[in-house]
């Protein structure tokens, strides 16, 4: 029985549907506690069973495990999302304060703007910053832009404006799609409604916005047409910032947009491809592993070292 030698798969889908339960906010906020703490009490007195009733009971044991599992992914979706964090800047900024933001990324050139996304790093009160969490896309006037790079540090009093979707029936939804990235706010910056602060950006981070930059150079020079552009980064390296919206909300609704998110399937792509290319050096144990290895992790830090890459 495939159950008996992967278990884990027993357990799998009432963690998946915890989550979605979460994500679709079908359970009350404490909800999940109560569920795991009455789940953990049923395991303790079925515990406490004579082998016989336990043997007669089985069912109970294996219905409070299931309940403590999707318990699990009820509230490790809850925190994956930043809105449920205490030290969320949300929860802090009632008026508007000056804040501080970081640029995670180059920005990118838009129509009317440049676009970059921002790490939220504090808000200023009582002439002190005080730390905060969260992230921002910022849209940054063409004229305001020249100076402004990965890693600058810019404070701004400018309206933060929270991410919506338009509501309307089966377009893309953007609010979602920027949740999933921790991204629940966006600013316009233009000329004189913002300082730069500096720079601050550590090494891991440089290391993998040059290795892109670099990589959409050299896309931009083979694909001059932006929707085939968009669409080659999505798929090779996982860069989403040209991809087109409303391509990418035909692929959710045909249930193919898995093809253009990074994930092991390319790793193991370029894994056999790499042993391929170094099967001369099968000798050269090491060596060889060296070179797969370093490849592997040069093409996850291009890929931004996402999550499923990683």
């Amino acid at each position: 029985m495939i159950l008996q030698k992967a278990p884990f798969l027993r357990i799998l889908p009432a963690f998946m549907a915890g989550i979605m339960l979460e994500h679709y906010h079908v359970l009350p906020r404490p909800g999940w506690i109560p569920a795991a703490a009455a789940a953990v009490m049923l395991l303790v007195i079925y515990s406490s069973l004579s082998t016989a009733r336990k043997f007669r009971l089985y069912f109970v044991g294996g219905c409070a495990i299931q309940v403590l599992v999707a318990s699990a992914g009820g509230l490790v979706a809850r925190q994956a999302d930043i809105r449920n964090r205490a030290d969320w800047f949300g929860h802090h900024i009632v008026t508007n304060p000056p804040v501080v933001l970081t640029l995670l990324e180059r920005p990118v050139e838009k129509t009317k703007s440049f676009k970059a996304v921002a790490r939220f790093e504090g808000y200023v009160d009582s002439a002190r910053l005080q730390p905060a969490k969260g992230k921002i896309i910022l849209y940054i006037e063409k004229s305001a832009a020249r100076s402004i790079s990965f890693g600058s540090r810019l404070v701004t009093r400018a309206r933060l404006r929270e991410i919506r979707s338009s509501g309307n029936p089966g377009i893309f939804d953007y609010h979602s799609f920027c949740l999933s990235d921790g991204i629940t706010h966006q600013v316009y910056l233009r000329q004189g409604n913002f300082i730069q602060a500096g720079r601050q950006a550590d090494f891991l981070r440089s290391i993998v916005n040059v290795s892109r930059v670099w990589t959409t150079r050299t896309f931009e020079k083979y694909f001059p047409e932006q929707k085939e552009r968009g669409l080659a980064e999505a798929l090779l390296i996982g860069y989403k910032d040209e991809l087109d919206k409303g391509l990418v909300q035909s692929y959710s609704n045909t249930g193919v947009v898995h093809v253009i998110a990074i994930s092991g399937l390319h790793l193991g792509l370029i894994y056999w491809l790499l042993l391929l290319v170094t099967r001369p050096l099968a000798r050269l144990g090491w060596l060889r592993l060296v070179l797969v290895v370093a490849s592997l992790w040069l093409f996850s830090i291009i890929a931004g070292g996402q999550p499923s890459v990683l």
